[in-house]
């Protein structure tokens, strides 16, 4: 369950970003899980819920995770697209697949309420 790790490293962020702020325990904490992740935003919140049971710091935490979309632009024509299908990805203009992700390959924290 890849999900399991990733919920803890970014509990391990969250932490990191509050030590750093000099702020205290977070009261909601909003994250973006881009699509081209793979990672599941609901199973990530589940498993969040059921770590924070055992954590002084995230106790009263709320997490909300929100989906973004992959999008990925084309090197060659310039079109730019949603991406549908993760690991299959051609220009819908001229089919080449020389693209770059634009958005939705990574994990963030947007916003924390202290």
């Amino acid at each position: 369950m890849h999900e399991l790790a990733i919920t803890k490293k970014i509990m391990q962020m969250i932490e990191d970003e509050v030590k750093k702020k000099k702020t205290g325990n977070p009261k909601v904490v909003t994250i973006e899980v881009g699509y081209l992740t793979t990672f599941k935003s609901f199973v990530i919140k589940q498993l969040f819920d059921v770590l924070k049971k055992d954590s002084k710091f995230f106790k009263e935490t709320e997490l909300i995770a929100i989906e973004i979309p992959g999008i990925v632009k084309c090197k060659d024509c310039g079109a730019k697209r949603e991406v549908e299908e993760p690991f299959f990805m051609l220009c819908p203009s001229c089919t080449s697949t020389n693209i770059e992700v634009v958005q939705g390959d990574d994990i963030k924290i947007r916003e924390m309420k202290v």
